[in-house]
């Protein structure tokens, strides 16, 4: 058999697995040919008898099968709920989980149903204000000053900083007056040019300095 007679068989060959619905052997005599595509331009034909299609299990609904929200530990009240997305052939009339890579191999432009979904966790976690912290110093010895101090929304769990939005309480004071006690008065002796006026008129008088009125 010449050389060309025995491509061709080979060609033709090719061809009657891609009509049966069989991935193509490589052609190696000659190079490698372009794979045969089914109309979807998919490099890998479903062979007859077989489908494949994306499933939750035991789930018929889009929105279910999810499983409890997992909740960070941050001041985030979303978190993440997942559930199990497999790959379902069918051959024959008969039923089996497959590889994922059948799915993404012989249907990779279905949709695959989601597996992972936000959630609220709000409903998880507590909070609650924080006001242990210390007062600052006030801010004037006496006559009524202010300090301040810090209150933080807290998650009761894990005493992570939270948002002041999610502790629905009255928050506690973060400020308040200090020192409120009337300042003393004292007296003190200052150079001054400055003197009052002379106690008598004439014959004889005094005039003293200034004296200075101090508050501390």
């Amino acid at each position: 058999m010449s050389l060309r007679c025995f491509l061709s068989v080979c060609v033709v060959l090719t061809l009657l697995q891609a009509v049966c619905g069989q991935v193509p052997i490589p052609f190696l005599i000659g190079g490698t040919p372009p794979p045969i595509t089914t109309p979807g331009g998919y490099p890998y034909p479903i062979p007859v008898g077989y489908s494949y299609t994306w499933v939750v299990p035991g789930i018929t609904t889009a929105t279910a099968g999810y499983g409890a929200c997992n909740c960070p530990n941050t001041a985030y009240e979303t978190g993440t709920a997942t559930r199990s997305v497999i790959c379902q052939q069918t051959a024959n009339g008969v039923v089996t989980t497959v590889a994922n890579e059948n799915c993404y191999k012989y249907i990779p432009s279905a949709v695959i149903p989601p597996s992972t979904l936000p959630c609220s966790c709000a409903t998880t976690f507590d909070y609650a204000w924080d006001s242990n912290n210390k007062w600052s110093e006030c801010n004037f010895p006496c006559g009524g000053g202010s300090q301040t101090r810090a209150v933080l929304c807290r998650n009761t769990a894990t005493q992570k900083i939270a948002f002041n939005q999610q502790c629905t309480a009255v928050r506690p004071a973060t400020a308040q007056r200090c020192n409120t006690q009337a300042c003393p008065l004292t007296y003190s002796w200052y150079a001054s040019d400055t003197y009052g006026e002379c106690t008598l008129p004439c014959g004889g008088g005094r005039q003293y300095l200034l004296c200075n009125v101090v508050t501390v």
